[in-house]
């Protein structure tokens, strides 16, 4: 009788536990969302940013004046929404549950200060605000990332690419945009479209000749919405291009200033070489819009 009171007494007891690792355990693990920063920082004080991959290529954006430029490429305007997007995003990254948590792991995740994907590096004056290392990834649009100085290793929605170590990655792509309403002429080889109250006009029409309206907007809006894919520098021999330039556009805006665009067509590679007046710069831009203007 004791014996059957004692084992039904350990069988209650188990009971008992098992329940309580089912409401109180399991339940804890289901709940967890990640809520703590995995590098805590403010992006408004953010000043500088250095971006590095494997120690090969090393890229710094830095704010100047409320604007970020590129000190690499002669402090060129770099894309504002692009690096405030891009603190957002390390801003918003969060601690999950740790994939691992030793110097052996973080080196085989490539999240180790020797070895790793993408360092970087956030400063607010001189003072290192962030740093981060970017790894492997384990799937879609997650990644592998350490915090410096912490252990921890961690899958985050993140993706390398979305730390770009190039110029290009970077660069404000509409420098050269204009709003087509400042635009008050346009000189193309053969043809002059002049602003009218309603709109662009063909200059010197004979009398049974007639705008065609849609089209000379859409010249117009083409020039004004010109976006470039790269900024070239000497080494590329990019002048030789604009000799003979295959196209060339004068643009008179408004305060009667005038812009010239020299197009010029390497032998090799769909896009062309572009000097506009008043930069110091040659451009890179794609084909399809030279074509689409032509």
């Amino acid at each position: 009788m004791k014996r059957s009171i004692t084992v039904f007494t350990l069988l209650l007891l188990c009971q008992i536990g098992l329940v309580l690792v089912q409401q109180y355990g399991s339940a804890d693990y289901g709940a967890f969302q990640p809520e703590k920063a995995l590098i805590p920082f403010d992006p408004k004080v953010i000043d500088t940013i250095r971006i590095a991959k494997s120690r090969q290529e090393e890229i710094m954006l830095k704010k100047q004046d409320g604007h970020w430029i590129l000190p690499g490429l002669n402090a060129f305007p770099a894309d504002n929404n692009a690096v405030q997007d891009f603190l957002r995003k390390l801003q918003g990254l969060k601690k999950g549950w740790p994939v691992a948590t030793t110097a052996e792991a973080a080196k085989r995740f490539k999240v180790d200060k020797g070895d790793y994907e993408r360092r970087i590096i956030l400063f607010t004056g001189d003072k290192k605000a962030a740093e981060l290392f970017i790894g492997t990834s384990p799937g879609y649009r997650k990644i592998h990332a350490r915090a410096a100085n912490k252990n921890e290793v961690f899958s985050v929605a993140f993706a390398a690419y979305e730390a770009g170590v190039k110029n290009s990655d970077w660069l404000d792509r509409d420098i050269l945009k204009h709003d087509v309403k400042e635009i008050s002429a346009i000189e193309l080889p053969g043809i002059k479209l002049v602003r009218q109250k309603d709109g662009f006009t063909v200059d010197d029409l004979s009398t049974d000749e007639k705008t065609v309206d849609h089209e000379a907007q859409s010249l117009a809006e083409k020039i004004a919405g010109l976006t470039i894919e790269d900024v070239l520098g000497p080494e590329n021999n990019s002048d030789s291009h604009l000799n003979t330039p295959d196209l060339a556009i004068i643009l008179t805006l408004q305060g009667k200033k005038k812009q010239t665009y020299l197009f010029g067509k390497p032998d090799k590679g769909d896009w062309y070489v572009l000097k506009v007046s008043g930069r110091k710069n040659l451009f890179r831009v794609a084909s399809w819009q030279v074509k689409a203007i032509k």
